[in-house]
């Protein structure tokens, strides 16, 4: 062990109350990763998780692991390690049923953030998320735009605007109701190689497209969509 480092030791997880769904071998799987744990093992026996780590590696993955077998909707789902001020854990919890739907929305929100450790759980129907305080603000604003039923109604400007990064401008347009799926995938390729944001992706299921560029992009992107609409 090296002077000042953390010691490390044994800890066991053991689940009292798990929805036969869940998969606990996939939820330490997500642990492992989000959580920079190398040692750690499932008894699906038992229903426990053993792991070999820090102290403050524990507490995330107890918490990990108690808000992805046993998630509650009602309250945000968010962990910061202590003496951490920018290194944020949250567990968002979508309305969409299809895994691949979930995957969709991490693959998306995962590219335009900038998240390396962005993780699907579809037992409990979560996206698990960890990064820094603007990261997180980006994933909750991408994934409550995603995860609606219908698009908007409002006809307004769907925008985020950034701080700390060249690609300042988070911004979402949404086309009509007879935009096809092939016809919305067009337009994405047309306005990614017009306006060079590679940072683009379309959304057919709502008829969108999310873009975060800056802002002369996002307004070259704009004046393409009207011009297509006509």
């Amino acid at each position: 062990m090296t002077l000042g480092q953390p010691v490390e030791q044994d800890h066991v997880i053991r689940l009292t109350v798990v929805d036969p769904q869940q998969n606990l071998a996939e939820a330490a799987t997500l642990i492992r990763t989000m959580a920079e744990i190398r040692d750690i093992n499932v008894d699906p026996v038992q229903r426990s998780v053993s792991l070999h780590t820090t102290p403050s590696k524990i507490a995330m993955a107890e918490w990990l692991l108690e808000h992805l077998t046993k998630p509650t909707a009602d309250a945000k789902q968010e962990y910061r390690p202590v003496l951490s001020a920018d290194d944020i854990t949250r567990v968002f919890l979508v309305k969409r049923e299809m895994p691949s739907e979930l995957n969709e929305i991490a693959v998306i929100v995962r590219t335009i953030g900038g998240i390396p450790k962005f993780f699907v759980y579809p037992p409990s129907k979560a996206l698990a998320v960890r990064g820094t305080e603007e990261q997180i603000v980006l994933s909750e604003w991408v994934i409550n735009r995603l995860d609606q039923p219908t698009p908007p109604q409002d006809s307004g400007i769907h925008q985020l605007l950034l701080t700390g990064s060249e690609d300042e401008v988070l911004r979402m347009f949404y086309l009509s109701d007879t935009t096809s799926p092939a016809r919305l995938n067009e337009m994405g390729v047309q306005i990614r190689t017009g306006t060079k944001c590679q940072r683009l992706f379309a959304y057919p299921r709502l008829r969108a497209i999310v873009m975060r560029c800056n802002a002369s992009q996002v307004k070259a992107a704009e004046q393409m969509v009207k011009a297509m609409a006509n």
